[in-house]
């Protein structure tokens, strides 16, 4: 019965080690971890900023109306008289809920403001709730891969491999229609594997990429980019399907900041820490090399890796797992009491029965 909580220790020891690990010890030479990306679109430069915080500035006006018995929000440019008209224009014959927020704005105009305001300092670096981001689009993505590969290391430092490949789209505005083509994305650059810093080969700091996610603690730095450091946090377990099967993951929440999207769903392998899927991705080394901030979409799921184990998920959450090895263990601790007690139980049944079997009349 000693050796019971001895093992239990151990076993959960064992369960929550990848907790405690900062470096990844799958990161090798052949390290290969490669994403399935489709019905996406990649920004060229992405503005993230709160509503409330372009009227507080005076950049917009907010009216609350009543329409019929729906309370109507409605962030504008534009003055009342106006909003009241195209109110009644758009919302005639809808089915309305109880509340409605309305944007009316001149979107070239607007954006033309936002920018400015960023240049000159005037809006908040981080936002957590509340926002709307004016994306300027570089192109589609209709199905890609995008992946990195760790080639050797250098001083410490892992040489990574990365590339974007796959087919997109762009519209002509002209033609006004959509114009097929490619993309084939290939660069180099430097990893530090204790805390994701990327560089280039001449030593240029880019940021923090966020391929994986320290286990060690529920909240941490998730990753970097002009010059802005992004803190994410753990909100809670889960299991969800890949072309490599069934994954246990943490889905990580970070918000948005002035330049960036906010990852609202991501999820990463309990184990190894990789990121397996997301809707919204940034990271700084795609910014650097091919122009993208952000990237946002239907499908970023990891899709093939090679040189690392990405174990499969049956859905158990860690407090799960760890009743059911209590209960494995409570079990075989009671196999010996009751197989002690059947022992006992045999001797008593003989000696009853021996008098009646040896018994012989004369």
């Amino acid at each position: 019965m000693r050796a019971a909580p001895l093992l239990l220790m151990l076993v959960v020891a064992v369960s929550l080690a990848h907790e405690t690990l900062s470096k990844p010890p799958w990161l090798r030479r052949g390290t290969y971890v490669e994403y399935e990306i489709a019905d996406s679109a990649a920004s060229k430069e992405i503005l993230t900023v709160s509503p409330e915080t372009l009227v507080a500035l005076g950049v917009l006006r907010k009216y609350a109306l009543r329409y019929k018995n729906c309370t109507v929000v409605v962030y504008t440019d534009l003055d009342l008289e106006e909003v009241e008209r195209r109110l009644e224009e758009e919302l005639k014959g809808r089915r309305l809920s109880e509340h409605l927020t309305l944007s009316m704005y001149d979107h070239v105009r607007l954006h033309k403001v936002i920018s400015k305001l960023a240049r000159e300092g005037k809006l908040p670096l981080v936002i957590e709730k509340y926002y709307t981001h004016y994306c300027t689009t570089l192109f589609e993505i209709v199905d890609a891969r995008y992946y990195w590969r760790c080639v050797g290391f250098r001083d410490g430092l892992a040489l990574v491999e990365a590339g974007l490949v796959g087919r997109i789209r762009r519209y002509d505005e002209r033609a006004g229609v959509w114009r097929y083509g490619s993309v084939n994305y290939t660069f180099t650059f430097l990893l530090d594997p204790d805390t994701r810093r990327a560089y280039t080969l001449d030593g240029e700091y880019l940021g923090v990429v966020p391929y994986w996610i320290p286990s060690t603690e529920r909240s941490f730095l998730l990753y970097e980019m002009f010059g802005i450091a992004v803190n994410g946090t753990i909100r809670r377990e889960g299991v969800v399907d890949t072309p490599l099967g069934r994954v246990d993951v943490y889905y990580v929440w970070a918000p948005a900041t002035l330049w960036t999207f906010a990852f609202t769903r991501a999820a990463f392998d309990r184990v190894t820490g990789l990121l397996v899927k997301t809707r919204d991705y940034c990271d700084p080394v795609l910014k650097h090399f091919v122009g993208i901030s952000g990237i946002s979409g239907e499908k970023f799921v990891i899709s093939r890796v090679q040189n690392v184990d990405i174990p499969r998920g049956y859905g158990f959450q860690i407090e799960e797992r760890l009743v059911v090895l209590g209960l494995i263990l409570l079990c075989g601790s009671l196999v010996p009491v009751l197989a002690k007690a059947l022992r006992g139980l045999r001797p008593r049944g003989r000696e009853q029965e021996s008098p009646v079997a040896d018994y012989a009349p004369s």
